[in-house]
Order: C-alpha cells, then sequence, then structure tokens
C-alpha cells in the first residue's frame, strides 16, 4: 500500500485533528463540502467504547490519510456512525473535483469503527461503516468501493500491526472479528444500497534451499469479496 499523510496525527489535547498548516484550509473545505465539521473527525481524546486503550492506539492512525492499492483515496476516521450517516455532498461536481485535485485524491472514504457493545474490551472493531464520494465518476456516491475498502484494509492492516508491536499486545484471530488478517466494511447503507465487502490477507511462506544458503520468502496476496 502507498500512503501520504495529508495531516498531523492528533495530540492527547487535540478537539480535533491538526493538520498541516498549508493544508488546514483545504482540509476543513473538504469537511464542509461534505456537511461536516473537523469535530466530527475522531481525535485522540475523544472516548469510545473500547476505552483508553483504544483511544491511545488511534493516534498511530491519521485522521486524514491519502492510501491506495490502485488509485489514492483519502481515508477520515469519522467518529460516529450518526455524524458518518448525516454526511452529503453540497457543492457542486466541479468545486469537489477541485479540493480533491488539491490533495492528489480521487475520493473522500469515510468511515467508522463499529465495536463490540457486549464485549467492549475488545480491541479491534467487530466491522466498519464506510462512505465514499467519488472525485468525477459521474454519480455523487458509491454504494460499493472495493479499491477504497481494499486501501482503508491495507492501512488499518499496517497500522494496528505497529501499534500492537510497539506495545506487546496480543491480536485476536477469530473467524467473525477483524483482526490483522480479515476486515469486513460496510457500505452504501446511508444511500439505501447495503454493501459488504470482505477483505482477507492471506501470507505464503516457502524456503528455497541449493548447495550453501537457504532462502526464506513470505509473500502476502489480498483476497477481496463483496456482496452488494
Amino acid at each position: 500500500v502507498q500512503e501520504s499523510e495529508i495531516g498531523t496525527a492528533p495530540d492527547k489535547t487535540s478537539t480535533a485533528f491538526i493538520p498541516k498548516q498549508n493544508e488546514q484550509n483545504v482540509l476543513n473545505d473538504i469537511l464542509s463540502s461534505l456537511h461536516l465539521t473537523p469535530m466530527d473527525v475522531y481525535a485522540a481524546d475523544n472516548t469510545c467504547a473500547a476505552g483508553s486503550k483504544l483511544t491511545e492506539r488511534h493516534t498511530f492512525f491519521p485522521p486524514f490519510l491519502n492510501s491506495s492499492v490502485a488509485r489514492t483515496k483519502t481515508l477520515v476516521h469519522i467518529s460516529e456512525l450518526s455524524k458518518l450517516h448525516s454526511a452529503k455532498r453540497v457543492v457542486s461536481d466541479e468545486t469537489f473535483q477541485d479540493l480533491c485535485d488539491s490533495i492528489e485524491s480521487t475520493g473522500i472514504y469515510l468511515y467508522t469503527p463499529i465495536y463490540d457493545s457486549v464485549n467492549p474490551r475488545m480491541p479491534l472493531p467487530l466491522r466498519y461503516e464506510c462512505r465514499q464520494f467519488p472525485r468525477a465518476s459521474g454519480y455523487v456516491e458509491d454504494p460499493a468501493t472495493g479499491i477504497a475498502a481494499a486501501a482503508l484494509a491495507c492501512s488499518l492492516r499496517k497500522h494496528n500491526q505497529r501499534y500492537f508491536e510497539t506495545n506487546n499486545d496480543i491480536v485476536p484471530h477469530h473467524e467473525h472479528t477483524n483482526s490483522y488478517d480479515r476486515f469486513e466494511f460496510y457500505q452504501g447503507t446511508a444511500m439505501g444500497r447495503p454493501s459488504k465487502i470482505t477483505i482477507r490477507f492471506v501470507e505464503n511462506k516457502d524456503q528455497h534451499c541449493d548447495d550453501t544458503t537457504a532462502v526464506k520468502r513470505t509473500t502476502t496476496r489480498m483476497l477481496c469479496s463483496g456482496l452488494v
């Protein structure tokens, strides 16, 4: 996955996010274009169901991030599901295209993690609710976007690993739970056209030997499936 951070990660006293100075107005304009405000973006000091441990983990993941497995999408972590579902594009096609061009993005991918209400200490979400507003595709919103979900999955996997390895935590692996290797994204709900995209990562390990050396190699495949 290719990434470029648009704003710096929030500090523990922030109420929203701290974008780089020369990009603050653009990021605010993007939020405004989607009927959102900086207060709707997840910050390190926001409370959440999983408690302070999870809050600390999200300082490893910027609130705005350009990520790409094919075409660049801008990932924006929205703090509440109600805010995610109330988002709507309120500017013209031309204005939104210019905003996306200013950050070299082909679309804005909003997401909100949904946690286990029965077991709120679970360190990873059960699923992610998402919405995708493309730069210029002839329609305002897309009910299912595989390359955007794949970009988010790759970035989540990368930053989750960084956090858990730094803090010596054990990541749960379960058939029906997001982990390093499996993510579920629900999209199109606010449009009345719900979809589900599942991203799985499969590692293949092999060893090649000759007379003098043994070379170990690990390759990772990303598998995407969906229901629309």
